[in-house]
């Protein structure tokens, strides 16, 4: 299985990579990703963001999206943005849900500061979309 797919879909649940991203403005999804997942209207829809390249990019909603990480369901925020290929899970928005994020040349995790489960990342971060 190619790892740097953004999603995949596996016998019925989907195979989601997101890289996490310290640079990245808010978590994002392809607009067309995870579609099963009604779209939410939000005060940031019709938002305008630029990429790395400097391309402006439209939100179009958020998406509350199931996930199984490190053996827990949880439930991501992932704004839906127009123009985008690639997901990404803002370091900002880790930091804003209690965690306690470490990037090292051996290990990188996020920590979540009250139960200390620790998600490590792995070139990207995997998740069962459920």
């Amino acid at each position: 299985m190619e790892r740097a797919q953004a999603l995949q879909a596996l016998t019925g649940n989907r195979r989601f990579s997101m890289g996490v991203d310290s640079c990245a403005a808010t978590s994002a999804i392809p607009a067309t990703s995870c579609d099963d997942y009604p779209l939410r209207t939000t005060s940031t829809t019709g938002q305008v963001y630029s990429t790395a390249t400097e391309e402006p990019v439209a939100e179009r909603g958020t998406r509350a999206v199931l996930a199984k990480v490190a053996d827990h369901l949880r439930a991501f925020n992932l704004k839906a943005i127009n123009g985008i290929t690639k997901a990404r899970l803002s370091v900002h928005d880790l930091v804003q849900t209690g965690h306690r994020v470490t990037f090292d040349d051996d290990r990188s995790v996020a920590v979540h500061k009250t139960t200390g489960q620790v998600v490590p990342f792995i070139n990207k971060t995997l998740f069962t979309v459920i």
